[in-house]
């Protein structure tokens, strides 16, 4: 007899990736229209974390040719901007960085199947050695990939605690890492004041509770019925929104600078 479990919406889930749409539209509405309020550029820092987190926590890599083509379409006024106008630099789309991720756990989950053949320990080497190697590459992915080496290793970050979310202690210390390293790196990008850096770290210590407290389980979280089906339609819909308002403001922005 086969059980067939249905997860009651909205979740956690479901409400971490309402989140990061919020805070992903602040930050490109900071960088492409209002540079000059700092705070914004601030809260933006969160969506990348849990959008790359949640990729890795679905670990689905099946193909699907329309990710391809909607990473095309949110390039194509970047280059314009740069090409045309020397705005922003060209880097490859954050959905480029799901293709590669996809592959990779493709390549790991079912053409090498290195889970199946290898012990513990040193699918725990491997991947320690694929971080040092990703982190080696990361002033070079800087300016290939948005959110650079990071773009795959959040997704690792989320694989994790899906899937081998018995080995805690190993998932916690490489948790700790990644957020340490990404920390550095924002700072270094950003350059944020003391306060601004500190409330950084608070962010990044409370997306690394909320990413535990969803390892022990995607809780139903109602808040009314109303609010309860427009969170759940915003989360089904977080591909097209991001894709959408991408080209929106790419497309005002390319006016705004042509008048």
């Amino acid at each position: 007899m086969t059980i067939i479990l249905i997860m009651k919406r909205p979740n956690l889930y479901d409400r971490l990736k309402v989140t990061a749409i919020i805070t992903m539209i602040i930050d490109h509405l900071w960088y492409t229209f209002f540079p000059e309020i700092s705070w914004l550029r601030l809260v933006g820092r969160i969506a990348f974390p849990i959008f790359l987190f949640l990729v890795g926590f679905n670990w689905n890599y099946k193909w699907r040719r329309d990710l391809l083509w909607y990473a095309i379409a949110v390039q194509i006024p970047i280059f314009i901007l740069w090409y045309g106008f020397h705005y922003r630099q060209p880097t490859l789309d954050i959905l480029f960085g799901i293709i590669i991720w996809r592959i990779i756990v493709w390549l790991v989950d079912y053409g090498l199947k290195i889970a199946d053949w290898k012990s513990n320990f040193l699918n725990t080497l491997y991947l320690i050695l694929f971080t040092i190697i990703l982190l080696i590459l990361n002033p070079y992915l800087m300016k290939v990939l948005d959110y650079w080496s990071f773009v795959i290793l959040f997704p690792i970050l989320g694989y994790l605690f899906s899937k081998y979310y018995k080995h805690w202690i190993f998932n916690l210390l490489y948790s700790i890492f990644i957020f340490a390293v990404f920390l550095w790196f924002t700072q270094w990008v950003f350059n944020f004041d003391l306060t601004y850096f500190v409330v950084l770290i608070i962010f990044f210590l409370l997306l690394l509770c909320i990413f535990f407290i969803l390892w022990q389980g995607n809780r139903f979280l109602p808040v009314g019925e109303k609010f309860d089906k427009i969170i759940i339609r915003i989360s089904k819909k977080a591909l097209y929104i991001y894709v959408f308002h991408l080209l929106l403001f790419g497309v005002i922005k390319i006016i705004m600078l042509v008048t």
